[in-house]
Order: structure tokens, then C-alpha cells, then sequence
């Protein structure tokens, strides 16, 4: 069985298509059991990563950065970049985390 810790690893490197202690390295995402139901958050805060995402699909990163201000704007600014960078990248082989 696989954990939701390994699940939310799985789904953060689909979408950045980066291996996720590369991004925990970087001190972008973190995935900690006991926070958030072992979701990806920015790193040293409870703000999930896909709550941003959201904002970001709807075109509103300003109204974001207001609302979270744990978020540093290098933290923002550093998942942007991941994510114009992973379109240019083959999807990773999929690793199971225990």
C-alpha cells in the first residue's frame, strides 16, 4: 500500500517533473506526514502547493502572495520557474517512497 506521503511525492514530480528532494534541496516543497495530511507544501509552511496552483490557473499569483504571506516571493518565483522549465523535460520514471 502506498502511502500519502509516496502519493503526494508521485504527484509533485509529475507535475514539475523533478525529483522531489531536488525540490525539498532547494527549499521549494516539502512533504511532511504530519502536515497537511502529508501533502506538498512550500517549504516551512502549512500553504499546500496545489492550493497556489489554483490561484495560478486562475491568473491571480498577486492575490496569492497577499493572502499567503508565509510564501516568500523567491519560493514563488522558484516553483514558476520549475514549472516553465518542466515542460521541456521527459516525465520522470515513477518511484514508489516509503
Amino acid at each position: 500500500m502506498v502511502s500519502q506521503t509516496a502519493k503526494s511525492r508521485l504527484k509533485v514530480e509529475s507535475i514539475f517533473r523533478t525529483p522531489y528532494p531536488i525540490l525539498e534541496k532547494k527549499k521549494l516543497v516539502w512533504i511532511n506526514p504530519d502536515r497537511v495530511s502529508g501533502e506538498a507544501l512550500f517549504y516551512g509552511t502549512r500553504v499546500p502547493v496545489s492550493l497556489f496552483l489554483q490561484f495560478l490557473e486562475e491568473g491571480n499569483v498577486e492575490q496569492f502572495q497577499q493572502a499567503y504571506p508565509a510564501v516568500s516571493k523567491d519560493q514563488i518565483i522558484g516553483i514558476l520557474g520549475m514549472i516553465s522549465t518542466s515542460r521541456n523535460r521527459k516525465p520522470l520514471k515513477r518511484k514508489i517512497y516509503s
